[in-house]
């Protein structure tokens, strides 16, 4: 397999139009780059995309209160000095 390693990604090729070489990321997001610029290689195999933690601070945040209001739901049902029944 053809790529292109640039400033430490590596670029698959997938085609030539004119003066320029088309390449494909992991990611799949497509660049072109000037033939006489870059250096051609050839690999055996792609490496992998870098996969991110996604951020649980959000839905630990709303986890929390969704508790807490049914606590408070609980107490108020079984308590007689906080909240008043109707």
């Amino acid at each position: 397999m053809k790529v292109i390693i640039e400033k430490g990604i590596t670029y698959k090729v997938t085609g030539e139009k004119g003066s320029f070489t088309i390449c494909e990321d992991n990611k799949g997001k497509v660049k072109m780059f000037q033939t006489c610029a870059v250096e051609v290689v050839e690999v055996t195999e792609m490496p992998k995309a870098k996969v991110y933690k996604k951020s649980t601070h959000e839905s630990n945040a709303n986890a929390r209160y969704i508790a807490y209001e049914k606590k408070q739901l609980h107490d108020a049902k079984y308590s007689q000095g906080i909240y008043k029944n109707q």
